[in-house]
């Protein structure tokens, strides 16, 4: 009878300490981990300082506004709501994320997204080596799971200008059977170099702007992914001067 109620007893004080605020499963952003991840809210700074792209036409002072604006719709797109935008001087930019603190491979998932704007600077879609769509012609880039294909994906959306020319490339390129005529290449551009950071198969004609690259085998890969797309939105190259928890 007394290990019976023993027992009882554990039961009930490991679910109270199972339901404690931070113990359930925690969210960063829009993305969710186990209760064992651990974390702590903090506020985590990071300081960025702009330039613009060589033979850019944006005004400096437009550009700015611009990039302080567009980044603070991407952490909004992100999850991260309790974020604020400013800048500092005449070219510095500075992010401050309240948020909690999740490791995540050894590194903070605020932390690992902070990062990510500081290493991409242009992103570009190329058809047989000619530029489709850019960065600025993305509106959306966020990775998703498809419950039908049960697939991890990064799901795109483009502006007026950026889905009228997917548009006409997809067109020719669904028609094709073969590699490189029927793939679309990502590349990224930072610090004078290049890579390739994806090539998609185009399966269909893609007429409304709306696009999902699929088959990312992962969430984290599909994050990764959607993190480099969408810091190529921005009009003015972000390079990482600091990062610090506040």
């Amino acid at each position: 009878m007394r290990w019976t109620k023993l027992k009882k007893a554990l039961f009930i004080a490991g679910l109270v300490l199972f339901l404690q605020p931070g113990f359930i499963a925690c969210s960063v952003g829009r993305y969710s981990f186990n209760p064992f991840a651990g974390c702590a809210t903090e506020e985590i700074v990071a300081v960025f300082r702009a330039e613009l792209p060589a033979g850019s036409e944006f005004d400096f002072e437009e550009a700015m506004h611009d990039t302080v604006a567009g980044l603070q719709r991407l952490l909004i797109d992100e999850g991260f709501n309790r974020a604020t935008v400013s800048r500092g001087g005449l070219d510095n930019i500075r992010i401050s994320i309240r948020s909690r603190l999740v490791i995540r491979q050894g590194e903070t998932v605020p932390g690992e997204f902070l990062r990510t704007l500081g290493e991409q600077v242009q992103i570009e879609f190329r058809y047989m080596g000619e530029v489709v769509v850019t960065g600025q012609n993305i509106i959306v880039a966020r990775a998703a799971f498809n419950t039908a294909n049960q697939d991890y994906v990064v799901e795109l959306e483009f502006d007026e200008e950026g889905t009228e020319r997917f548009s006409e490339v997809t067109q020719r390129a669904s028609q094709e059977a073969a590699i490189p005529y029927n793939t679309i290449e990502i590349w990224t551009t930072a610090g004078g170099e290049q890579w390739l950071i994806s090539s998609p198969t185009v399966q269909t004609h893609i007429p409304n702007g709306r696009a999902v690259i699929s088959n990312r085998g992962s969430m984290q890969r599909a994050e990764e992914l959607a993190r480099q797309i969408s810091a190529g939105r921005l009009p003015m190259f972000l390079t990482g001067l600091e990062m610090f928890i506040q």
